[in-house]
């Protein structure tokens, strides 16, 4: 994660909808998964954002 100007709620899922990771945080930062498919919300101030991470 990076360009992190405001409050960010960061929510991750793994394929079958199971929240593997949440977080809220003001700064850059760096995540580790396992192999597979996530589905990440970003949420701010300005608005939320859903991406696709593809983990191999």
């Amino acid at each position: 994660m990076s360009n992190v100007r405001l409050e960010t709620k960061i929510n991750i899922y793994n394929i079958t909808g199971a929240k593997v990771k949440s977080i809220t945080t003001n700064d850059d930062m760096n995540f580790e998964f396992n192999s597979g498919l996530y589905i990440a919300t970003v949420a701010t101030s300005e608005g939320q954002k859903s991406v696709k991470l593809l983990v191999q």
